[in-house]
Parts: structure tokens; C-alpha cells; sequence
């Protein structure tokens, strides 16, 4: 059945405006979450000749050597999270979105998304899909609602920027310096903390409200 046409376009415009500028986050996300795993993937080799070098206790090599691929598998997520949302937005903006918006603001029936609850349900799970992606990237205290809508088990893993600081705090201070410019997660950062911004506009919340905390 179709919805009454004024209350599914406001949708579809609203819905279209903002998904269609997640995209350039979601990109910067995937990109630099890919070029990072390979830095860390660097920089343990790089890590590990120094220990060699410099005889290094294991007792000092290995918690580094574990932060370091603790971050690895953090950023490999966020890549799989952002390729993954990349895909979908894709998808659904370019052959569902776009289209029908089209033909409502010619005045015609739309074809795809055809009710208002519908097309809500859409745009939701757009927005859950992309909170977890940001919390993947940030910590509770920078996106709490966004925390919110992982999957209890994972609320408790932690976040690509802690995994970062526990690097930056393990490795010595001596090799710090030339080691950690290998990292970069300013862009990625940057990245995650707009398109959290973008979710927690008042019109996007008005729509789809933060989940509440898993107990």
C-alpha cells in the first residue's frame, strides 16, 4: 500500500541528504583504516629489528608487540565496517533513494520504497550501521550513543584510538618518535568524529533515537 505521498517524500528527501553525505566519511574510513593496517604491519617489523638490535628483554618486546596487533585488528574492523556500510550506501542511494526520490518530486508513485514505515526501517538501520562504525573508531566518553548500538560482547573490546594510546604508551620513549610518525590516525579520527556529528544532528535523532545501554 502506498503511504500518503507528502509524508514519504519529506522522508525520502530528509533520508536521501543525509545518507548521501555519509559517503565521504564512510571513504575516508575505509581508505585510511586500510592504509593504517599496513603502517602497523610496518612497524612491527620495524619494532622487532630494533629489539634485535638493541637486545631487548621480552618482558618489554611483547606487551608492545601485542598493543600493536591489538591496533592492527581494530583497524582491519573499522575497514571491514566502513567497506561494508561503503556498499550499502551505495546500494541503497544510488537504486532505491535517488530513483523514487525523483519520482516524487515529479509527482509520481514511488516504486521501491513505497511506505513511510518502510522507508524509515531503511534509514535506521543505515544509522545503526554506521554507529557502530564510529564506535569502532572512538572511545565511549566521545560517541556514548553511538556505543550503544554494538552488540553487548563487543561493548566491551574497546576502540581503535585506545588501541592506539596503549601502543603509544608501551613502546619506549627513546624510538617513539620514529616509530609512531608511521601512524596516522588523524584523518581516521577526524572521519569518524563528523559522521558521528552527522548522526547526532537533531534531525537525524528525531528519527532514530539512541539505543539504550546493553545490560
Amino acid at each position: 500500500m502506498q503511504s500518503p505521498i507528502g509524508n514519504l517524500h519529506a522522508q525520502l528527501q530528509h533520508s536521501t541528504a543525509v545518507l548521501d553525505g555519509f559517503m565521504s566519511d564512510v571513504q575516508t574510513l575505509k581508505k585510511e583504516s586500510s592504509a593504517l593496517t599496513k603502517s602497523v604491519d610496518s612497524l612491527a617489523k620495524d619494532y622487532l629489528k630494533q629489539c634485535r638490535r638493541f637486545a631487548t628483554p621480552a618482558s618489554v618486546a611483547n606487551p608492545v608487540i601485542q598493543n600493536l596487533e591489538n591496533l592492527q585488528a581494530f583497524s582491519s574492523l573499522v575497514y571491514d565496517q566502513a567497506d561494508n556500510l561503503k556498499g550499502c550506501l551505495d546500494a541503497v542511494v544510488k537504486n532505491s533513494y535517488k530513483p523514487d526520490l525523483k519520482r516524487a518530486d515529479q509527482g509520481k508513485p514511488t516504486k521501491i520504497l513505497v511506505q513511510a514505515e518502510q522507508e524509515a526501517a531503511t534509514f535506521e538501520t543505515h544509522i545503526r550501521l554506521a554507529e557502530s562504525l564510529v564506535a569502532t573508531v572512538l572511545p565511549r566518553r566521545d560517541a556514548p550513543a553511538c556505543h550503544n548500538a554494538l552488540p553487548r560482547d563487543y561493548q566491551q573490546l574497546g576502540d581503535l584510538n585506545s588501541a592506539y594510546l596503549a601502543v603509544q604508551g608501551s613502546i619506549p620513549t627513546g624510538i617513539q618518535t620514529p616509530l609512531l610518525g608511521q601512524l596516522r590516525v588523524g584523518t581516521l579520527t577526524a572521519a569518524a568524529m563528523h559522521l558521528r556529528d552527522q548522526i547526532e544532528s537533531p534531525s537525524v535523532r528525531h528519527r532514530v533515537q539512541p539505543l539504550p545501554l546493553s545490560q
